[in-house]
């Protein structure tokens, strides 16, 4: 899963839905209540070029988790994090409404267009 240093127990699998990211980890994360286990690290993501992100956001599979603050500068030394318009909402399962929304980004290696990449 990395090396970001989370103790966990022999062949623990960190494989949660869309709404338990949301509603157990997120929410919580953002209420600055406790998450236990505490195993998504903080990461300010937009430095980081994708083959960087191994060993600082817990990886299980070809997902990483992270935490990480929004910004308007998504540019790398290498590249630039460019939203692709792409959102679902992520929706509870016990009431059908909408608890959060998932957004996509891809990373283009090069310069970033003259006139942004928002």
């Amino acid at each position: 899963m990395g090396d970001n240093n989370v103790n966990l127990p022999p062949g623990f699998r960190f494989y949660p839905t869309d709404e338990e990211l949301v509603v157990h980890f997120l929410h919580r994360k953002a209420s600055l209540l406790p998450c236990h286990p505490d195993v998504i690290p903080d990461l300010e993501v937009y430095p980081y070029d994708p083959w960087e992100l191994d060993g600082r956001a817990l990886a299980e599979g070809n997902q990483w988790y992270y935490y990480s603050r929004r910004t308007q500068n998504r540019v790398t030394g290498n590249g630039y994090w460019k939203p692709t318009g792409i959102e679902e909402p992520v929706v509870s399962s016990t009431s059908n409404k909408r608890v959060g929304m998932k957004k996509y980004f891809v990373f283009h290696v090069g310069e970033a267009p003259a006139a942004g990449i928002q």
